[in-house]
């Protein structure tokens, strides 16, 4: 099991308190449920120390399991940071989409 260290705790810390530290397969990673049928997985067993090496994870988690899309090698903080928000606005997107698609049927008697 990878030890949790200062820097991810940092990092966390400082993307805000939507994001939690989580264990997966093994390693730290940041974690944020989006609420919207997508989840954000940060990983950063790569990174030591400054400069970053981040990979993040973008789950899809109604329907099927999968993840959509992968982002690798971010090395600064703001760019993560730029990164995550488009994530965010992409995935309300797709959920809004989604949604528009799965509407229920409404039964009438």
């Amino acid at each position: 099991m990878q030890k949790l260290t200062g820097l991810i705790k940092e990092v966390a810390a400082t993307l805000g308190n939507q994001y939690t530290l989580i264990l997966i397969d093994d390693s730290w990673c940041i974690y944020r449920d989006l609420g919207n049928g997508y989840d954000i997985e940060i990983n950063m067993s790569k990174t030591r120390k400054y400069p970053l090496n981040v990979t993040v994870y973008v789950w899809q988690i109604r329907d099927k399991l999968r993840v959509i899309e992968k982002i690798d090698e971010i090395r600064e903080i703001e760019d993560l940071k730029y990164v995550l928000a488009g994530i965010v606005t992409k995935t309300n997107k797709l959920a809004t989409n989604r949604n528009k698609v799965y509407k229920p049927i409404l039964q009438t008697f």
